[in-house]
């Protein structure tokens, strides 16, 4: 049986290391959703990221992901397998691989 717990409560149950610059306690499942997802994403675990599914639909997800300038290769690579996108569709992909010519 699964228990209806207002969304923001889910945010308590998240590793607090991943927000260690962030009071928990006030950050928002919809304002803060790309905060949110980008650090479960680069720094989270399994239960983080159940959590994360949990919050959000993959449509939003992936549109959060694909925005956000600050996933490393291993994330791109992990997400793009995840929610079926091509690597270059994340905005960063290209900025990483520039950096990795050098």
């Amino acid at each position: 049986m699964l228990i209806d717990i207002p969304k923001n409560d889910y945010i308590k149950l998240l590793n607090k290391s991943i927000f260690w610059d962030m009071n928990i306690d006030t950050l928002d499942w919809k304002h803060n959703k790309q905060d949110i997802i980008e650090r479960i994403a680069v720094y989270g675990n399994e239960n983080d990221e159940h959590i994360m599914n949990m919050l959000y639909p993959p449509r939003i997800i992936k549109q959060c992901l694909k925005k956000s300038d600050c996933l490393n290769k291993k994330t791109i690579n992990y997400f793009s397998f995840i929610l079926h996108m091509k690597e270059k569709d994340f905005k960063c992909y290209s900025k990483i691989h520039v950096q990795m010519s050098f």
